[in-house]
């Protein structure tokens, strides 16, 4: 099995040149469209045209994306990670086969059917508990496979990791509210490792600046809009003094920027929020949310790249951990500290 990648190594071209040629664009010389339409039939590429049916002869092979529990489809970050993530695959010429509700003796065994059937190239993993079943089985059997995302920075297990720097995510939030002004900052935080690291990263930032954390400005709870609003709601004291939230997470940003607008407090020029990865809905949301992006296009490069690179050197298989940087993306949620007192609050719950 052979990717665009690959093939335009050994072409001598770009990819781009690669993925022209194979779907016959009009700006691609008939020669170069020869020359490398044979090149990828020669080493197992399979040229498809507009309708999906397949033109060379040799079977696609597929990557299977496990997830442990039956999880996440009203998860807004997991379903935009898998559609990245799907789309990758299918562009290195894999099938990209999803897999729900695979866990310990009885995802082993549905593994063991799978390999029956000789298509399962490797595994993608994402999944928030470390199942060590299906681990040790994985290694028994020499399935490649990578875990994406929700472990801890410092986590025990030595198996292959893709995941986002979550301290350096919440850094940069709180750095970001603290170069606009602001001291007191409120966090909204959930009960998982990414959360942790990004509290932890919260915490670095105000000590470097001089500012001492508060307990009662770090709030926690599930990682739905509810929450946000339902925290945000329960605890508008603390907004006498505190003039920014970090949400980690852009559901309950949006959560949180309602729950301030309901009782009668203006976004930004009272209270600044930032969330966190980047989701579509930062732009739907008014005004427009400032968030930390998760990079889901790294995110699913290097997961496919180190699973490839397992599966074409299966004697180099050394366990790694890869953090990819966040990065700040500002909008217009967030602004210079208020110099002004707030008026009163509406503390009624709707």
């Amino acid at each position: 099995m052979i990717s665009t990648r690959e093939l335009a190594a050994l072409a001598g071209v770009s990819q781009s040149t690669i993925s022209r040629s194979l779907n016959d664009h009009s700006g691609i010389s008939p020669e170069t469209k020869e020359r490398i339409r044979a090149l990828a039939k020669k080493h197992g590429y399979i040229v498809r045209n507009k309708s999906r049916k397949t033109l060379a002869t040799n079977r696609r092979r597929a990557i299977g994306v496990l997830s442990i529990f039956q999880p996440f489809f009203n998860d807004l970050f997991i379903n935009q990670l898998l559609s990245v993530l799907y789309s990758y695959i299918e562009q290195e010429n894999y099938y990209a086969m999803p897999l729900l509700d695979f866990s310990e003796d009885n995802g082993i065994q549905k593994i063991k059917d799978l390999m029956r059937l000789d298509i399962l190239e490797g595994l993608v993993i994402i999944n928030r508990v470390h199942d060590q079943k299906i681990e040790n089985f994985l290694n028994e059997i020499n399935l490649p496979h990578v875990y994406l995302i929700y472990f801890g920075r410092n986590s025990s297990e030595q198996v292959n990791i893709v995941d986002t720097d979550n301290f350096l995510g919440g850094y940069l939030a709180a750095k970001h509210l603290i170069e606009l002004g602001h001291k007191n900052i409120i966090t909204l935080t959930s009960p998982w490792d990414e959360f942790y690291d990004r509290t932890a990263g919260y915490k670095a930032a105000l000590r470097d600046n001089g500012i001492t954390p508060r307990e009662d400005y770090i709030l926690s709870g599930d990682c739905y809009y509810k929450v946000g609003y339902q925290l945000t709601k329960d605890n508008l004291h603390l907004f006498k003094e505190a003039t920014a939230i970090y949400a980690q997470c852009d559901v309950v940003a949006v959560g949180a920027i309602h729950a301030l607008q309901d009782s009668g407090i203006d976004i930004p020029n009272d209270v600044s929020v930032i969330g966190s990865d980047d989701l579509e809905l930062c732009e739907m949301c008014r005004p427009k949310l400032t968030s930390i992006a998760q990079p889901f296009l790294d995110h699913a490069r290097v997961t496919v790249e180190k699973l490839l690179s397992t599966v074409n050197n299966p004697q180099h298989q050394a366990q790694a951990k890869t953090f990819l940087e966040p990065r700040l993306v500002t909008r217009n949620s967030t602004g210079l500290c208020r110099k002004h007192v707030l008026p009163n609050i509406r503390n009624q719950n709707t």
